[in-house]
């Protein structure tokens, strides 16, 4: 097995991203997943688990569990965490649990202002956050979710101002597989290296449809 307790997930091959555990809201364990990984020949599974400035969970058991599972299961995994972006530009992260993470998803879902604010929020912090954290791969996830929450077009001139603050920052656009975002005519568009595709996982069987989906996508 690749050690992968301090690279980056590469997003090639057969891999599981966006994927959440017990430790927040989902209902498959760490070993669920791994278990799945095996009997699928998954290569690379990127856990991408919920979080906030303070914890309701234990990170360090749960990086701990997702690094005992990997070397015993063979397959490489990523330990990941998800976090809102609040106003003014920060993540809904500390530092110390940011610093521990491979890979970060950036949610804007429920930003609390106006699409404009939004968009030089996001562009704001995604060129701090990875100046900052060099080291970490970050991704935003359902992107254009608040848009769609708030009856705006994924395609408007707020979307495309945070998908080129995204590329420019070397910041990872999502297929996200469960809430069809962004959609696939505009995910095709964009270059291989600039996206990756997340099944948003909570449960096993989100996750088998969801791959199916994905094996689907990345064949047509």
């Amino acid at each position: 097995m690749t050690d992968s307790s301090k690279s980056s997930p590469s997003f090639q091959g057969r891999y599981w991203s966006h994927l959440h555990t017990v430790y927040s809201h989902g209902v498959a364990t760490v070993r669920d997943y791994f278990d799945a990984a095996r009997e699928l020949q998954i290569d690379q599974l990127i856990f991408l688990e919920h979080t906030r400035l303070a914890p309701t969970y234990d990170t360090a058991a749960f990086i701990g569990e997702v690094r005992d599972e990997a070397a015993v299961a063979g397959v490489e995994a990523y330990v990941g965490f998800e976090a809102k972006i609040l106003p003014g530009g920060r993540l809904d992260i500390s530092d110390e649990v940011l610093e521990t993470a491979q890979a970060v998803g950036i949610a804007e879902h429920s930003y609390p202002g106006d699409a404009n604010a939004l968009a030089l929020d996001f562009a704001r912090l995604v060129s701090e956050v990875t100046r900052s954290f060099p080291q970490q791969t970050f991704i935003w996830v359902h992107p254009g979710s608040w848009l769609v929450r708030h009856g705006k077009k994924v395609d408007g001139p707020a979307f495309a101002a945070m998908r080129d603050a995204a590329i420019s920052a070397h910041v990872r656009i999502e297929r996200n597989l469960k809430y069809d975002l962004v959609p696939a005519e505009i995910y095709r568009l964009l270059a291989a290296d600039a996206t990756v595709f997340g099944l948003d996982a909570h449960s096993i069987d989100d996750a088998h449809e969801r791959w199916a989906r994905q094996v689907f996508e990345t064949q047509c």
